[in-house]
């Protein structure tokens, strides 16, 4: 999957993908290999938005953060520091 994404998605060759791979294979044996066996899903997670629909995610660059329904009233998404800087002025 590593090599569709960072070939197809990010414009990387073939060449410094796998480069990337093997520079990391030392500690993805000693710290994510292991955790394999306790792992009830070997599959990357697909997020869906409110009609179903999946939402596609720019790898790398999209934080996800999984909230109960009850708690929307408790935070808030923005998508530039100009929207959170509003924010903040209107908390104030």
């Amino acid at each position: 999957w590593k090599l569709g994404r960072d070939q197809g998605d990010r414009g990387h060759g073939k060449e410094e993908v796998m480069a990337q791979i093997e520079k990391r294979r030392a500690d993805a044996e000693k710290y994510i290999y292991p955790q394999k066996q306790y792992a009830d899903r070997l599959k990357a997670a697909r997020f869906y938005d409110e009609a179903g629909n999946e939402i596609t995610l720019n790898q790398g660059k999209t934080w996800v953060c999984v909230a109960r329904k009850d708690y929307e009233d408790r935070f808030g998404v923005y998508a530039t520091e100009e929207e959170l800087s509003q924010a903040r002025a209107t908390e104030e």
